[in-house]
């Protein structure tokens, strides 16, 4: 039986636009008055997953720069550092068309960014260089520390409410939320889901987005 649910946002809970599907919010809420844990995991800053946690109503943790880090009850708790990614975007935007995007004045770990198509290859093989991750989220570029991502986020969730993986949900739709699929939880996707993670979910719902939330909810039994 499920007993938490890790979703990420945006694509996920939200329409393609980034706008909260209003259906996404009253099934979040039906399942934890059923006595489910839900938290949030993005790839966005701190500022918008605690506004996501007051206004929709969660009440557990919420993970913001891709499990980089957490806030909770006041409090936030960072995992990783932000030297190194940082000095990193600034040397790629130098030899490249990345430039990074506004929401990095507030992050703690990681940095976003974008960049013309023609760049990601070589922008890719300076991350392995540097012995660091960039991940695409569909919306923006991320710089990563090594071993930040959802499933680190993942991992720490389980830790903190002493869950098995059969215990757990991870909605996802992009290829940034891969690291959250893994064996032994519970894994589902949205209609239009990226490939890689329809061949290792569970379930794929038939309806697209946050409008999918609703459907994976009742079919995990979760309301």
């Amino acid at each position: 039986m499920v007993k938490l649910a890790i979703l990420d946002v945006d694509g996920t809970i939200t329409d393609s636009s980034r706008r909260i599907q209003e259906s996404s919010i009253t099934t979040i809420r039906k399942a934890q008055d059923n006595g489910k844990i839900i938290c949030l995991v993005s790839g966005n800053v701190i500022p918008v997953m605690y506004a996501l946690q007051i206004y929709i109503g969660i009440r557990h943790e919420v993970f913001a720069e891709n499990g980089g880090v957490m806030y909770y009850q006041n409090r936030i708790e960072k995992f990783f550092e932000k030297d190194k990614t940082e000095k990193f975007l600034d040397y790629i935007s130098g030899i490249s068309s990345a430039r990074g995007i506004f929401t990095n004045v507030w992050r703690y770990s990681s940095m976003a960014f974008e960049m013309d198509a023609d760049d990601i290859e070589k922008v890719r093989s300076e991350s392995d260089r540097w012995n660091l991750d960039i991940t695409d989220s569909g919306f923006s570029w991320h710089v990563l520390n090594k071993g930040q991502n959802k499933g680190y986020a993942l991992k720490k969730l389980m830790e903190l409410h002493h869950l098995e993986k059969e215990d757990v949900l991870v909605v996802g739709d992009s290829k940034n939320d891969l690291s959250m699929f893994v064996e032994g939880v519970n894994r589902a996707t949205v209609k239009n889901g990226d490939p890689v993670l329809k061949e290792v979910s569970d379930y794929i719902s038939p309806m697209n987005n946050g409008e999918a939330i609703p459907d994976i909810f009742r079919k995990f039994s979760l309301i």
